[in-house]
């Protein structure tokens, strides 16, 4: 049996269309966690759905919190965790269980994640670790793009399928990430455990990007980033190499903002380059902390 676990805030249109696929899919559990949504996503679910479990939290209490709701809540030994904006293709659900089915040693999976354009979107991203922010902060990044190749990876959190008894060798999401970075610490503990991660290449789902996150600008978007990677950092590294990398961050946009302030100096548009600065100063704030 495989239950799905949505996790929903202010998408109430996305999440319709979400649900509209999953049922045709023939799902055996369906339940949706609604982190206090002021848009009528709970009202639109029970007029609309009901066949499907609501969740409703009476505030906003992130991602991972939501999501263990979620998990604990649920009957199957399967279970696909997926954010609003992800809608599957024709016979995930199937190929997913099938998946499962055959390779009993693979413990977290993902199907494979398309862009509304058709494109495909790489499932895995660069672990925020220590070579990673070495390499990003001190522009080696940007001059050597091919050192990438040497950071982990990790299998991003839109859409996860876990075994049900995988909660109970590695844990259930640490809810002390309010939203992003939850999954990253998820396959970090995962590997840690020494237990195996997979793609499932004939499980096919688009990925939106972002359905809440639109709901704030791209600035706050990416401070609410920073701050999850910091604590990401705090929970895996010492006092010290914490202390390291925000002086590394920090000196970082000193750099870009000193650059910037020569732009403004025959730029057309200066408040461009003022609100650029701003958002600067912002991320170093978060650094001093």
């Amino acid at each position: 049996m495989l239950s799905v676990v949505v996790v929903n805030w202010n998408t109430r249109n996305i999440l319709f269309k979400c649900l509209q696929l999953l049922e045709k899919e023939r799902v055996d559990e369906i339940i949706v966690v609604d982190n206090a949504s002021s848009d009528g996503s709970v009202m639109m679910l029970k007029d609309h759905f009901e066949g499907i479990h609501v969740i409703e939290n009476k505030k906003n209490v992130g991602f991972a919190k939501a999501a263990n709701v979620g998990i604990r809540y649920s009957s199957g030994n399967l279970i696909l965790l997926i954010n609003s904006d992800i809608f599957v293709k024709k016979g995930a659900i199937e190929q997913i269980k099938r998946f499962m089915e055959n390779n009993m040693d693979v413990e977290i999976s993902s199907p494979l994640l398309y862009s509304e354009d058709g494109e495909e979107i790489e499932n895995h991203r660069p672990i925020p670790n220590l070579t990673y922010m070495l390499l990003n902060y001190s522009f080696a990044l940007r001059l050597f793009p091919f050192l990438i190749v040497f950071v982990p990876k990790y299998l991003q959190g839109a859409a996860l399928v876990f075994r049900k008894t995988f909660f109970k060798k590695v844990g259930l999401l640490d809810e002390r990430f309010f939203f992003y970075a939850e999954d990253v610490d998820l396959c970090l503990r995962t590997k840690k455990k020494g237990l195996k991660i997979g793609i499932i290449p004939t499980a096919k789902a688009v990925h939106l990007c972002g359905g809440s996150s639109k709901r704030v600008s791209k600035e706050k978007y990416y401070l609410k980033n920073i701050e999850s990677n910091l604590q990401l950092f705090e929970k895996y590294y010492p006092k010290l190499v914490n202390f390291f990398i925000k002086k590394l961050i920090i000196t970082h946009f000193a750099i870009r903002n000193i650059f910037n302030s020569f732009i403004s100096l025959s730029y057309v548009d200066g408040k461009e380059i003022e609100k650029k600065m701003c958002f600067y100063r912002q991320i170093m704030d978060i650094c001093r902390k």
